[in-house]
């Protein structure tokens, strides 16, 4: 029963630094260029550069 406590006594306590961390901005990386806007040449994850481009 002690380890459970403890246990639900640090999530309550970690709780407000997780909505504090939580932001309404996404940040991506994509470590290469994706080269022409071709969507014939991308990789399945490298989609987002064509959604970017139309939105």
């Amino acid at each position: 029963m002690s380890i459970i406590r403890t246990t639900l006594l640090a999530l309550f306590a970690c709780a407000p630094l997780l909505a504090c961390a939580a932001s309404n901005e996404i940040t991506t990386a994509w470590p290469v260029n994706v080269g022409p806007l071709n969507p014939h040449l991308y990789t399945p994850n490298q989609m987002y550069a064509q959604s970017m481009v139309y939105e």
